[in-house]
């Protein structure tokens, strides 16, 4: 079988994948904004992914601020998108929302109604920002819904404020709940600019309110990080007649890419580079010094990632800095660069995957079970990294499947949750995976990390 374009498909094509739809990249970017509210249509299913970021954020509540019209996909009737303005304008009201986000989904378009006018004459009068996202659910995953959100911030965005010199704003952050990953995130990016005498300004998104976030404006410079993809294209038109320096950056994880990320903004804020350099070095010899008596004991062990290819990225360059082989590598989705993006990030860090690693591109739930499961049966696999749809298909291989034969004093391989969905790991204190820190507090967590445990038959 043949798609569109004539490339032959196979099972694997149509198996189920890591990723999520459009929607619920929506509904994550709402959830970042914390006094943001989130309408949407009972669809099939569409209840389930909620739940997946109500189990993964238990530091706020994703429920409270996301409800539903009663427009369902059993509803394929002229007029059914009249109920969203009764519904738009309560909710509005009850949680007294500063921003609210109405979603179109696949059934309803098919209606044919024009539900953007609909939206339209319901914002006559209306006290806050709207905004129509839509999200079709054959139609880009939960990156593309996410980046589709904080486009639509941006645009409302007034460039022509005055700008605080020093002051950074990074848009594109992938936040996905309140707790400590992402909070030591913020801790870590405001230390790296102050460290230079800059200063972090709002990062779209970091659970700032919805006008907070506008406050992007203020910033003289303003970093894109690749959750925006096209983001430094995105804004730079009017931000630069404006005054502003755009620039586009990798993740500043691990070692070196922390010291590329800062040393980038840097140039943009034009601070001299010896006194960026200085300080780098200074933060990189601290944060090793207290990794160094662990270098000897992960010396080659083997990882399997699994995330997207920004944060895969970033996670193998720690594992590289730390000493470990990244040797299976799952790219989730089919956007964000893919692994060419994820291999230039290394190239740019001076790092390299070892020699015969492998590296799958959007993998099916099964092909990430059979490709780990083959690690586990020749005893080559010492840790496996992923969110806790990437480690469900590992964690429940049947009884008959033989448990791991590790080589090493780790014993049976640990497992880390990372990205989204976190089922497992909550983090109550800063925990981030960003800056120097980030390195501290991932090998920390490697430390701490459960093994794999399967159950064999007696």
């Amino acid at each position: 079988m043949s798609d569109a374009s004539g490339a032959d498909l196979t099972l694997e094509d149509y198996a189920m994948k890591a990723g999520y739809g459009r929607l619920t990249g929506v509904s994550i970017a709402c959830h970042a904004i914390r006094d943001a509210y989130l309408l949407m249509h009972v669809g099939v299913g569409c209840k389930n992914k909620v739940t997946h970021l109500l189990a993964h954020d238990w530091e706020q509540h994703c429920n409270l601020r996301q409800g539903w019209t009663e427009v369902s996909d059993q509803d394929l009737i002229m007029g059914s998108s009249r109920r969203i303005g009764p519904y738009l304008r309560s909710w509005q009201k009850r949680m007294d929302s500063g921003y609210v986000v109405v979603v179109s989904v696949t059934f309803l378009e098919l209606t044919g109604e024009d539900v953007e006018g609909e939206i339209r004459r319901a914002l006559d009068g209306a006290p806050v920002p709207v905004d129509l996202i839509p999200a079709l659910g054959f139609d880009g995953d939960e990156f593309d819904g996410y980046a589709s959100l904080a486009q639509a911030v941006l645009a409302k965005v007034d460039w022509k404020r005055p700008v605080k010199r020093g002051q950074v704003s990074v848009l594109g952050y992938f936040f996905d709940r309140y707790e400590g990953d992402h909070t030591g995130n913020m801790v870590q990016l405001a230390g790296l600019l102050s460290g230079v005498g800059a200063s972090l300004g709002p990062v779209l998104f970091s659970g700032r309110t919805y006008a907070e976030h506008l406050e992007v404006s203020t910033s003289e410079v303003l970093v894109t990080l690749p959750y925006l993809p096209e983001g430094e294209a995105a804004v730079a038109a009017e931000a630069r007649t404006q005054g502003r320096r755009v620039v586009a950056t990798d993740l500043p994880m691990g070692f070196a890419g922390t010291t590329r990320w800062l040393k980038t903004v840097g140039e943009a804020l034009r601070i001299d580079p010896r006194k960026v350099a200085a300080y780098t070095d200074k933060r990189e010899e601290r944060a090793r010094g207290s990794l160094e008596k662990m270098f000897s004991r992960w010396s080659r062990h083997r990882v399997a990632v699994f995330a997207e290819p920004p944060l895969a990225a970033g996670v193998c360059a720690m594992l590289l800095e730390l000493g470990m082989q990244p040797t299976l590598v799952g790219l989730r989705g089919k956007g964000l660069g893919g692994a060419a993006y994820f291999r230039a990030v290394l190239e740019r860090n001076g790092q390299a995957l070892p020699e015969g690693a492998e590296v799958l591109e959007d993998p099916s739930l099964a092909r990430i079970q059979s490709a780990v499961r083959q690690l586990l049966e020749q005893g080559l696999v010492d840790g496996i990294i992923g969110s806790a749809t990437e480690l469900n298909p590992v964690r429940t291989m049947d009884a008959r499947q033989p448990r791991a034969r590790a080589e090493s004093p780790l014993g049976e391989p640990f497992v880390l949750e990372l990205g989204f969905p976190c089922l497992n790991y909550h983090a109550l204190q800063q925990m981030p995976f960003m800056g120097y820190g980030g390195v501290v507090s991932f090998a920390q967590r490697m430390i701490d990390a459960p093994r794999l445990c399967l159950k064999t038959e007696d």
